[in-house]
């Protein structure tokens, strides 16, 4: 018997008999944690001052902590990880080099730029050895294993080999070996339609990364008013960024589901299903700017306009998170569905145009005031999303099941 569990073999989700919904395991709820702290590490980068140097090392360097979720994430909702000896190694390197991330992430192209790179090919050399793993015990799905395990490899190696250039050479050859990381899955084709994700679990844990990021975002909030005196300024546009979150969640979470990746299996729409997955990068990153941005705004302690940099990382930040969650919306591939969410879209991007309208004529605004426009375009988009809802409801017209969930 303890042989037995030594050493098993992973196997498809679709094979697994009786798994009707696959939830997330207490093992991937921990590997969330150690993003936690990358997450914190990368939001700090921008609270020591607004460049535009800083903004884009903080995007650049946000790219392969998320990409390194996604490949876990991935891969554990196409196979059933083999929970033996082997794996459970394989798995406490991998978290210790996401931890390794999160320490160098700080200043991953300055001094800790040789640690960072180290890391990042560490984390992506164990999911090459899982996929190696998963096409010698699934011949059905070798075609894709290896297709990501040659991609995958291929760029692990290209950011080995960037630990020994110095300077300018070393972040051409990462921005090399993160094109090519990047660029893998969406040369899979209908190799991924074959074996696609799981609609129901790959759309919660993509859930739960973004809640991690709202979260940072409150806890942002909740410590810069607790590290100084509280002032009416400050309180209210506390109260309106956690207002503000709320809304946003608001209009994720309610219309957060898996037609996407169900389109992809049934009818092989691609384009649709690679729209979700990489719009939720913009969707991440944004939420995270933002929270940066409210710490900034709550520790202003002065009536007047808030400075260019800081009002613009805020109106940005939340103008591209606005029309980012329509573009997800826009991805619904339920026919009883799709019409609403291509309004939704379209409410969407006219909320963030107007955000950004803030953005230019924020300079004649008060924080006060520029948080309470904000917030009042954000509560505007649930109170119209509830009024659809309850129209649709009134006519019966309601969404029907999707199969594979």
């Amino acid at each position: 018997m303890m042989a037995k569990q030594m050493l098993r073999v992973p196997r498809l989700r679709s094979h697994v008999r009786g798994e009707e919904t696959r939830h997330a395991t207490w093992l991937e709820l921990f590997f969330d944690l150690i993003f936690v702290v990358a997450v914190a590490q990368l939001s700090s980068r921008l609270t020591h001052g607004i460049r535009f140097t800083g903004l884009v090392s903080f995007v650049a360097l946000f790219l392969p902590v998320w990409w390194s979720w996604i490949g876990t994430t991935f891969y554990a909702t196409r196979f059933v990880a083999a929970d033996d000896l082997i794996y459970r190694l394989l798995t406490i390197i991998e978290m210790g080099g996401v931890a390794s991330l999160a320490i160098n992430v700080r200043d991953g192209f300055g001094v800790t730029a040789t640690g960072f790179a180290l890391s990042y090919a560490v984390v992506r050399a164990v999911l090459v050895v899982q996929y190696l793993r998963a096409g010698w015990a699934i011949p059905e799905a070798r075609a894709l294993t290896n297709h990501f395990a040659r991609g995958f490899g291929l760029a692990a190696a290209i950011w080995s080999v960037s630990i020994f250039v110095p300077g300018i050479a070393h972040l051409i050859l990462c921005g090399i070996g993160l094109a090519v990381d990047i660029s893998t899955p969406l040369f899979a084709g209908r190799l991924q339609t074959n074996i696609s994700p799981d609609d129901a679990h790959l759309p919660e844990r993509f859930g739960q990364f973004t809640l991690i990021v709202l979260g940072e975002g409150v806890a942002a909030v909740v410590l810069g008013i607790g590290q100084q005196a509280l002032t009416r300024t400050a309180a209210f546009s506390a109260a309106c960024a956690l207002l503000i979150a709320f809304c946003l969640a608001w209009l994720y979470f309610e219309n957060l589901d898996g037609t996407a990746i169900y389109a992809a299996r049934a009818a092989g729409e691609i384009a649709i299903y690679q729209v979700w997955l990489y719009a939720h990068f913009p969707l991440v990153v944004t939420l995270t700017a933002m929270a940066a941005g409210v710490q900034y705004v709550v520790a202003n302690k002065s009536p007047v306009a808030l400075p260019d940099g800081t009002r613009w990382l805020l109106c940005g930040a939340l103008a591209i998170c606005l029309a980012t969650i329509g573009a997800i919306h826009w991805t619904s591939a339920a026919p009883a569905q799709r019409a609403l969410d291509r309004a939704r879209t379209r409410l969407r991007i006219i909320a963030s145009l107007l955000v950004l309208l803030l953005a230019f004529i924020g300079m004649y605004l008060s924080p006060m005031l520029l948080m309470l426009s904000l917030a009042t375009i954000c509560a505007a988009q649930v109170v119209i999303d509830l009024r659809n809802d309850g129209e649709i409801t009134a006519h019966g017209e309601v969404e029907p099941p999707h199969e594979g969930a």
